[in-house]
């Protein structure tokens, strides 16, 4: 049985400092290349078995959202589900 593969990419996000950034967990039917998404700060990307990836991660607004799917769309990578929900505080 083959294993889910986790990668984090972390860049620093000044433009998440200060501001509500929202939790997202977009589902495509691909495996993504981590190092394709590192303008989009921190993103947890898991290789399901199944060949889909779901990337997971704090994006700073719409815009930012908006462009990773932008992205996604020129990568050729179907999207198959996308949730939201405000991140846990400490």
């Amino acid at each position: 049985m083959a294993r889910a593969l986790n990668k984090t990419v972390t860049i620093n996000s000044e433009r998440m400092k200060g501001e509500m950034a929202m939790e997202y967990k977009i589902t495509v039917k691909s495996h993504i290349n981590p190092g394709r998404l590192q303008e989009f700060g921190q993103l947890e990307v898991e290789h399901l078995p199944n060949g889909c990836s779901v990337l997971r991660g704090q994006l700073a607004d719409q815009a930012q959202l908006y462009a990773l799917l932008i992205q996604l769309r020129d990568m050729g990578v179907e999207l198959l589900q996308i949730s939201r929900s405000v991140p846990e505080t400490l």
